[in-house]
C-alpha cells in the first residue's frame, strides 16, 4: 500500500525546485506519522531473524548481556563446561566467568574464560571508555588460574579488566571475612570503577565498616587500575541486599536493592512488608544523601535500575504485594513483575504491575527503546491470562513486555522453547530490532533452531517488528544546483535497514548509504532520484521525477590585459578578483588595475548564483617596472612620518615648463594619496616635495610622478607610525 501511494504521488503530483522539495517532504512525513501510529499497537509483533546457541558439555548460564561499541553483542555468565562445544578453554575449578563475544549477526568472534581454583560467578559487565571491558562478580577462589590475589573470606568481589580483544590486563579482589557478593559495576567519570553488592562481613580485610544488621549494601570505589580508593556500607538492622546501581549527572549514584529492615542504621523509613525496594543516593565520595523505601505488604525484590529520558529512573523486579503501600495495582497471579518510575530525588512518579495467573520470577532487565518506551524481560510460568497473551511452549519461558513512555503495556511476547528456561535479557540494536539472550536447556523447537550442547547453554535470538514496514522518504539539502555542484541527501526513511539509491546523471550514480553525501551533477537538466528501502520483511520504493534541477551553463569567461588593467567579460551579476589565490578586498568590478606581477583570477556569478572562474597567470604590470627608479630619490626610506621626494630637473620631459604631479599607491594598486601638483623650478637642479605619510600603515608603497608625458616611479617603505 505504501509503495503504491509513493509511486502515485511521484507520478502525478509534479512540482519543481524548492516547492517540490517542501511538498514532497511534508507529504512523506505525513505518511510516516500515519503508518507509525497505526503500526505500533499490534499484539506480539516480533518475528525471529536468526538465533545461535553457545555452550559446552555442562552447565552454562547467562547473567549479563550488552551491546558493544562495534554493534556486536556480548553475553556473559557462568560455566562449568570443559573445552568442548563452543568453549575454547577448560574450567579452572567449579564455576568460572565465561564470556561470548559475537558480531552484529550473532556469529561468535571469541570466547573468554576467567576463574580460579574454586567457584567464580560473573554477575556484571560494562564496556569501558578505552574499548575494553570490566567483568565483575563474586569468587571463593584463592590465588590460582586467572586470580592473582588471595581470598579474604568465603566469597569476595572479583573484577577482571581486559582490552577490546579480551586479553586480561589486571584483576582485583575485595572482601571481608564472610560473604561479599557483587552484582553491579559502573565506570566512573574519572575512569575508575564503582563496585556494588552486599556483605555479611565485619570490619575486616578491605571492609572498613561494621555491619548494621545482617547483610548490608557494600560499595567499593577504585581508580582506573582497580586500586581501592574507599568503601562504604549502607543498611538497617535486618537484611539489605544491593542488586543495581545508576550514575547521576552530579557525579553521585543511586543504589537499589531489597531491604527487610525497619527504620534503623542508614534506613530512615519502616518496611512496608517483609521486603521492599530500597533506594539510596550517595555522592561521589560515598556520603549518603537520602534513602527511600518503596513497597507493599508482601515481598518486593528489585533486580536493577535503568536511567530513562528526562533524567529519571525506572526500578524493576518482582512483587507478590496486593494494592497497598506504594503499589497501586494488584497482582494477577502469585507473583508479578513490578516497575516503579522515580525522579532524581527518589520520589515515585508511577508504578506498573505485569503478570499472568501463575508465577513471574527471574526479572531480567529494563531497556529503554528508541521510541522512549520500555522493554521488560523476565521468566514466566503463566499461560494466557492477565497481561499474558500467549501460552508457554515449555515449562518456564522468557517473557517480553513492551510499554510506552508512561509504562502502559503496548504488547507482550513469549520466547518459545521446548525447555525450562531461566532469566532472559533484552537490548535494542541500532536497526530497531531486539536481541534477547536466554539460558536454556531446550533442544530444537519453538524459536530455537539449534540443539543443546549440554545441560544449559547461552542462547541469543534476534527479533524484528514485522508490523513496521519500511517507508521510503528523503529530502535533498539542495534540489536546484549549478553545473559541477554536489548535494547531500538526508534520509527520512522509517523502519528500514538497507538502502538502494539511484541518481541518473549524478556521480556516483548509485549508493547503498543511508544518507549519501556529495552526489555531483555536471550537465544542465532535470534528473530523477529513486530510493528503495527494505527491512527483514518487505521493501518500499520512492520515485521522484525531475527532483534535481541543474541550471544551464553560464557564458564562457576570460581575462584580457590592457596595460595595467585586467578585463573580464561583462554580463555577470557579481565579480570578485583574486591575486595568487587570495581575495582582493573591494575588487568587485568587471575590471581591475593590477599593481603586482603574479597570477590573477576573477570569480563571476550569474543570475542563478552559479559561479564561473577565469584565470590569467604570470601577469606583468608596469607599476613595478621601475625602469626610471634611479631618477627619483625618496628619503628617509624606510620612513615613519614624512618622506621627501627629489627629482633631477633634466630627467623631466617638460623641463619645468608645466607643473608635475605625484600620487602614492599601495601594492594592490589602490591609490592611497591622490594626485597633488608640484611646480618645477629652473633655478634649481632638482625638484623636491615633502609628503606627510603618518596616515599610511606599515608596508611597501610606490610613489608615481607624472610630468605630462612620462611616468617616474620609486618604492619606499613605511616601517612604523610613531607620532
Amino acid at each position: 500500500m505504501v509503495t503504491y501511494i509513493a509511486k502515485f504521488f511521484s507520478r502525478y503530483l509534479l512540482f519543481s525546485g524548492s516547492e517540490a522539495a517542501i511538498f514532497k517532504t511534508g507529504f512523506y512525513l505525513f505518511l510516516i506519522s500515519i503508518f507509525f501510529i497505526n503500526g505500533v499497537h499490534a499484539q506480539g509483533p516480533l518475528r525471529p531473524i536468526w538465533d545461535f546457541r553457545y555452550g559446552g558439555d555442562n552447565a552454562d548460564g547467562t547473567t549479563c548481556f550488552i551491546l558493544t561499541q562495534d554493534r556486536g553483542f556480548m553475553m556473559a555468565g557462568y560455566s562449568v563446561s570443559g573445552a568442548t562445544g563452543d568453549k575454547s578453554q577448560p574450567s579452572w575449578g567449579g564455576y568460572d566467568y565465561w564470556i561470548v563475544k559475537t558480531d552484529t549477526s550473532g556469529a561468535k568472534q571469541f570466547d573468554l574464560r576467567f576463574g580460579g581454583t574454586s567457584s567464580d560467578l560473573l554477575t556484571a559487565i560494562q564496556q569501558t571508555k578505552d574499548g575494553g571491558f570490566i567483568f565483575g562478580g563474586y569468587s571463593e577462589s584463592g590465588i590460582g588460574g586467572d586470580k592473582s590475589e588471595i581470598s579474604r573470606g568465603i566469597f569476595d568481589f572479583w573484577i577482571v579488566k581486559t582490552d577490546s580483544a579480551g586479553n586480561k590486563m589486571w584483576d582485583k579482589c575485595f572482601g571481608g571475612d564472610d560473604y561479599d557478593e557483587m552484582f553491579s559495576v559502573l565506570q566512573t567519570s574519572d575512569g575508575g570503577f564503582l563496585l556494588g553488592g552486599w556483605s555479611l562481613s565485619g570490619a575486616t580485610g578491605d571492609k572498613t565498616d561494621t555491619s548494621n544488621g545482617m547483610s548490608d549494601y557494600w560499595v567499593v570505589r577504585t581508580d582506573s587500575l582497580g586500586n581501592k580508593m574507599w568503601d562504604r556500607s549502607y543498611g538497617g538492622s535486618m537484611t539489605d541486599n544491593l542488586t543495581g546501581m545508576a550514575a547521576l549527572p552530579d557525579g553521585g549514584f543511586i543504589l537499589c536493592g531489597t531491604s527487610a529492615s525497619d527504620s534503623s542504621g542508614d534506613k530512615t523509613e519502616n518496611s512496608r512488608g517483609s521486603n521492599d525496594y530500597w533506594l539510596v543516593k550517595i555522592d561521589s565520595a560515598g556520603n549518603k544523601i537520602w534513602d527511600k523505601t518503596l513497597g507493599g505488604s508482601g515481598v518486593d525484590v528489585p533486580s536493577g535500575i535503568q536511567s530513562v529520558y528526562g533524567g529519571n529512573f525506572v526500578v524493576g523486579g518482582w512483587s507478590d504485594s496486593p494494592i497497598d503501600g506504594d503499589k497501586s495495582e494488584d497482582t494477577k497471579g502469585f507473583q508479578d513483575f513490578w516497575i516503579v518510575k522515580i525522579d532524581t530525588a527518589g520520589n515515585k512518579l508511577w508504578d506498573r504491575d505485569f503478570g499472568g495467573s501463575d508465577i513471574e520470577d527471574g526479572f531480567g532487565n529494563i531497556f529503554q527503546t528508541n521510541d522512549s518506551g520500555l522493554m521488560i524481560t523476565g521468566t514466566t510460568y503463566s499461560n494466557v491470562s492477565g497481561d499474558k497473551t500467549e501460552n508457554n511452549l515449555g515449562v518456564e519461558q522468557c517473557w517480553l513486555i513492551k510499554t510506552d513512555s508512561l509504562g502502559m503495556k503496548e504488547w507482550d511476547q513469549t520466547i518459545f522453547t521446548t525447555g525450562h528456561d531461566e532469566t532472559g535479557f533484552v537490548i535494542q540494536s541500532p536497526d530497531g530490532c531486539y536481541e534477547v539472550t536466554v539460558p536454556t536447556s531446550a533442544g530444537i523447537g519453538g524459536y530455537k533452531t539449534q540443539d543443546s550442547r549440554g545441560f544449559n547453554d547461552y542462547w541469543i535470538i534476534k527479533f524484528c517488528d514485522s508490523t513496521l514496514w519500511p517507508l521510503s522518504g528523503f529530502v535533498s539539502m539542495d534540489v536546484q544546483i549549478c553545473p559541477g555542484s554536489c548535494t547531500n541527501f538526508t534520509n527520512l526513511s522509517y523502519n528500514s535497514i538497507n538502502y538502494q539509491w539511484s541518481f541518473p546523471g549524478g556521480m556516483p550514480s548509485s549508493s547503498t548509504d543511508s544518507m549519501p553525501p556529495t552526489i555531483c551533477y555536471t550537465n544542465p537538466g532535470n534528473y530523477d532520484v529513486v530510493l528503495i528501502t527494505g527491512n527483514y520483511f518487505s521493501a518500499d520504493t520512492l520515485i521522484l521525477p525531475d527532483y534535481i534541477t541543474v541550471f544551464p551553463l553560464t557564458m564562457a569567461q576570460s581575462i584580457t590585459q590592457g596595460n595595467d588593467t585586467l578585463y573580464s567579460l561583462q554580463g555577470f551579476v557579481t565579480y570578485q578578483w583574486y591575486f595568487n589565490g587570495s581575495i582582493l578586498n573591494g575588487a568587485t568590478d568587471y575590471f581591475y588595475v593590477a599593481a603586482i606581477d603574479g597570477d590573477y583570477s576573477v570569480v563571476c556569478a550569474d543570475s542563478n548564483g552559479c559561479e564561473l572562474e577565469a584565470v590569467l597567470n604570470d601577469v606583468h604590470t608596469e607599476v613595478l617596472n621601475m625602469e626610471f627608479e634611479n631618477r627619483v630619490e625618496v628619503f628617509p626610506n624606510p620612513a615613519s612620518e614624512k618622506i621627501k621626494i627629489r627629482v633631477i630637473n633634466n630627467q623631466l620631459n617638460n623641463r619645468g615648463s608645466e607643473p608635475c604631479q605625484y600620487s602614492i599607491y599601495n601594492m594592490t594598486r589602490e591609490e592611497v594619496v591622490p594626485a597633488i601638483y608640484i611646480l618645477t623650478d629652473h633655478s634649481s637642479n632638482y625638484q623636491e616635495a615633502t609628503i606627510d605619510v603618518r596616515d599610511l600603515s606599515e608596508g611597501i608603497y610606490v610613489i608615481q610622478i607624472w610630468d605630462g608625458t612620462r611616468i617616474l616611479r620609486a618604492r619606499f617603505v613605511i616601517a612604523s607610525n610613531t607620532y
